[in-house]
């Protein structure tokens, strides 16, 4: 994302756990290890879909 690549994101969220060092991520290594280094979106659109949850949103890039 540094190079501007991504501007818009869409997730869904499920009511499902998983974890562990080798548990899959959906953004890979960032670099983002804290709350206080996370991205925030902008314009956040959200709707549930049966038990799931769909956001979208894009990243407010500074500068």
């Amino acid at each position: 994302m540094a190079n501007r690549a991504v501007q818009k994101i869409i997730a869904f969220i499920a009511p499902k756990i998983i974890g562990g060092k080798t548990a899959p991520t959906p953004v890979g290594d960032m670099g983002l290890n804290t709350m206080t280094e996370a991205l925030s979106l902008a314009r956040v659109k959200w709707e549930s879909i049966g038990s799931d949850l769909w956001i979208e949103g894009y990243i407010p890039f500074m500068g």
